[in-house]
């Protein structure tokens, strides 16, 4: 068997002890052992530092923690090198007593056995959340249930030796209990939906199965806790760096830029958008919640206003309002027909369609041969021009009509894909085809 000794390591200012199994030289199960343990420590600070506010308040990172409530079987016991084996941090530091839920000793000598139940509140003058603890000596038969007076709870381990079990909110073991066995260890997150002022731990601890043994005659097991000082900080709403750009000009139908808000501590985001400069009125858009977002690309032309709402368990903060413009850049065309010119006279419009009952006094004036240079005249006062309307089928042909009898200028309009339709050509008349009609511009 090999020879097993106990070697002291320096920290800094602190001293813990670990167990180590002779290695061979040239071993890096050691190395990565040590690291380990000097990685751990830095996760959240000082999870040394016992919070034990039994005797009175503890400050931490500007949060006092008082003792609320506290009743049944909880023991304070000085720390112990635990260290690794036992603690999933660094060992403890000497600056307290540490809690023990759930263990209790005999009153006196006298042997009488003990109730294991036992329940002890933290009291946090500001609001905290993702407070992180760690517990060890959990043998079975114990139960611990973690509670806060707002919000959902939910545990999140972050350490585990294997045996240790977390089921909602309640911690137990699957470590026997057993005398000199070695319980269970876990290093665990409380995230609550809204942050708290009060913690409570409660639950039962299990008839010790330890001889009696003085100076200290054990009745029940319990596990030890200890929050780790570097997560108690207060509980703050997210905070908005920058949004960017801050304002942009784009065409209609064209790609606008993304708009991104820079946070710190946000958990989830709602866009906004209005068509004046102020959140009064703004109106949610639906599907906006990442920090990112953009503008559709038929947004009306004019200007809309935008901002962010970036949340978290603690709270809201908005971002400010950025704006996006959106100007009608498409270049329109409108041209007088063609003028009569010395050799060059006007032609006459030879055919008409009129929903007007036309007087004698009305054919006296040439109609339509008066409108000149049009191929037909149509005239109406309270009728709607109405070309021929057909479906087209998958080859974007009119159905009904024959390839053979196309003709270009020919117009009718798609039903199927919802424009007016020419057959004509875009590339000087080499090829024709059907083409919608959806851009008002001049054909030079």
């Amino acid at each position: 068997m090999k020879k097993k000794y106990v070697k002291p390591i320096k920290n800094d200012t602190e001293y813990f002890y670990i167990i180590l199994k002779r290695l061979h030289k040239n071993s890096i199960l050691l190395p990565l052992m040590l690291l380990s343990i000097f990685l751990s420590q830095g996760l959240y600070g000082q999870c040394s530092d016992i919070v034990n506010p039994s005797n009175g308040p503890q400050t931490f990172n500007g949060v006092t923690v008082s003792q609320a409530a506290r009743s049944g079987a909880i023991y304070s016991q000085p720390p112990q090198s635990i260290a690794g084996q036992y603690y999933c941090d660094q060992s403890l530091a000497p600056n307290g007593n540490l809690l023990h839920f759930g263990g209790s000793v005999y009153n006196n000598q006298t042997f009488t056995p003990a109730n294991p139940n036992y329940s002890y509140t933290f009291n946090f003058d500001k609001p905290v959340n993702n407070v992180v603890f760690n517990i060890w000596a959990i043998h079975s038969g114990e139960s611990h249930i973690v509670s806060t007076n707002v919000g959902t709870v939910s545990l999140i381990s972050e350490c585990n030796s294997g045996t240790a079990v977390i089921t909602g909110t309640t911690i137990t073991s699957t470590a026997p209990n057993t005398p000199n066995a070695i319980g269970s260890k876990a290093r665990i997150r409380i995230s609550s939906t809204t942050p708290f002022t009060q913690l409570t731990f409660s639950g039962r601890g299990t008839p010790s199965p330890e001889p009696l043994l003085p100076p200290i005659y054990w009745a029940t097991n319990g596990s030890f806790v200890n929050l780790c000082s570097g997560s108690i900080t207060p509980a703050v709403a997210p905070t908005i760096s920058g949004i960017t750009p801050s304002t942009q000009t784009r065409c209609y139908n064209t790609p606008a830029q993304a708009i991104t808000v820079s946070t710190t501590g946000a958990t989830s985001y709602q866009w906004w958008v209005n068509t004046v400069n102020s959140q009064t009125g703004a109106t949610s858009i639906p599907g906006a919640t990442s920090a990112s977002y953009t503008p559709p690309n038929n947004s009306p032309v004019g200007t809309l206003y935008y901002y962010a709402v970036a949340t978290n368990s603690t709270g809201s903060t908005t971002s400010p309002i950025v704006s996006v413009v959106t100007q009608n850049c498409i270049t329109t065309c409108y041209k007088p027909g063609a003028v009569a010119t010395a050799g060059n006279p006007a032609l006459v419009t030879k055919m008409g369609i009129s929903s007007l009952t036309r007087t004698s006094g009305q054919v006296t004036d040439n109609w339509p041969a008066v409108r000149k240079g049009g191929w037909l005249v149509l005239e109406a006062k309270t009728k709607g021009f109405v070309p021929n309307r057909m479906a087209f089928d998958s080859s974007g042909n009119p159905v009904g009509i024959a390839a053979a009898d196309f003709v270009e200028g020919m117009l009718v309009y798609d039903t199927t894909n919802k424009c007016l339709k020419m057959y004509t050509s875009k590339d000087g008349g080499t090829t024709l085809g059907w083409y919608c009609m959806t851009t008002q511009t001049c054909p030079d």
